[in-house]
């Protein structure tokens, strides 16, 4: 799961493999990783946790950077190949206010491989090869007083291919790698539109806890490049069976979270809380404005436990607990040609599970940590990708 200051990224029920690129590296301070489950987080965190945590406000009454970069291979230099970036970021504090305010721009050139040969494009995922992106950020932050904290944030992201370049196929055998040539493909050009708000409040000393809120929305676009599909075909529309999916997704939560560490001598930490989220995605064919999954809205609450024991300093423990209950609502509507032109009916199926999570970090040596997990897993297997039949091989979908 890809969090930026805590909202997740990831889009539950359209997953287009974009959630890594919703944010100009320039904005961020640091990044958390954590391994391995926890039951704090949602949407796919059994396998671990990459929270971007962006820039905090200085201390100072005004500090402002700017940063202009340029890249190009060495011996290769040209328009096509050569990467410009600049960034600038201004921050301060007065009084009881704070406040950052991050501008980017970047454009990437060609990528050349050790031979000085451009790599293959990828023009249906999209590429940030030949790409350019900006990207605005803005934070504001007021202490309420010494132990209450809330904070405003805002971040709009593009990335954007050149549309530039088509991929030559390769051959394995050969030995010959994929390769761009210079082109126009088929299409528009993919592209990554992001904007993200979010509103936090924090109370350092609850009660002896710390308290954190959060609402958030994000509203997420993704293009993506022209394909040849059977499914895309329609004798009027696109009898020569090529169109670019477009998904679009609208992703609303709030989190409610509880700390209290110091118990057993400082040795025990327990994080509890709720969990809220709504998303409403759809996918359209931009190519002949046809809609290809229709809106589907997932609404999910999740109450959580997990505590971290850590008996010596070379052994640290941790255990939790999350129910998830999830609805989605799915109106009536008609698959596209290329898929029957059957009528499907909606609805509004609902399920729930409780998963559980164990794990051990042990530290050996200083520059050495070893860690093992288990958590339990449920997979929903379903016709998700045409909502009329399951083309999949998972047993589990019966």
């Amino acid at each position: 799961l890809f969090l930026i200051d805590g909202v997740p990224q990831s889009n539950p029920l359209r997953d287009g493999q974009r959630d890594g690129h919703t944010i100009d590296m320039s904005m961020v301070e640091r990044v958390e990783v954590i391994h391995g489950a926890s039951a704090i987080h949602g949407l796919g965190t059994t396998g671990g946790i990459i929270n971007f945590i962006t820039r905090r406000p200085s201390q100072d009454s005004l500090k402002q950077s700017l940063n202009v970069q340029m890249t190009t291979p060495t011996g290769e230099f040209g328009d096509e190949t050569s990467g410009y970036r600049t960034d600038y970021n201004l921050s301060g504090s007065k009084n009881y206010f704070e406040y950052t305010l991050g501008l980017s721009y970047e454009r990437q050139g060609v990528f050349l491989d050790a031979d000085g040969t451009e790599i293959g494009v990828d023009n249906v995922q999209g590429d940030i090869m030949n790409s350019k992106s900006y990207d605005l950020f803005t934070k504001l932050g007021y202490w309420i007083n010494d132990d209450q904290h809330i904070e405003a944030s805002l971040n709009r992201y593009q990335v954007k291919g050149g549309n530039d370049y088509i991929s030559v196929d390769g051959d394995i055998e050969k030995g010959i790698p994929t390769t761009s040539v210079r082109g126009t493909p088929v299409g528009d050009a993919p592209y990554n539109r992001v904007l993200t708000t979010s509103l936090k409040y924090q109370n350092y000393d609850l009660a002896g806890m710390e308290f954190t809120a959060q609402a958030y929305r994000q509203e997420f676009e993704a293009l993506y490049g022209a394909l040849a599909s059977s499914s895309f075909e329609d004798p009027v529309l696109a009898p020569d069976s090529i169109d670019q999916t477009q998904i679009e997704s609208v992703k609303k939560g709030a989190k409610f979270t509880f700390v209290k560490d110091g118990l057993l001598e400082d040795r025990l930490k327990v994080t509890t809380g709720l969990d809220l989220i709504e998303d409403s995605s759809l996918q359209n064919l931009a190519m002949t404005n046809r809609n290809y999954v229709p809106e589907v809205v997932y609404k999910n609450y999740a109450p959580f436990l997990q505590l971290q024991l850590q008996p010596i300093d070379a052994v640290v423990l941790h255990a939790g607990v999350r129910y998830e209950h999830s609805e989605l609502d799915v109106d009536d509507f008609t698959t596209v040609y290329g898929k029957g032109s059957v009528d499907v009916k909606g609805g509004n199926p609902d399920f729930s599970e409780t998963l559980f999570n164990g794990g051990i970090v042990v530290s050996p040596l200083s520059w050495m940590s070893v860690f093992a997990n288990y958590f339990r897993r449920v997979w929903y297997a379903g016709c998700g990708a045409c909502l009329t039949r399951c083309e999949c091989r998972w047993p589990e979908c019966g």
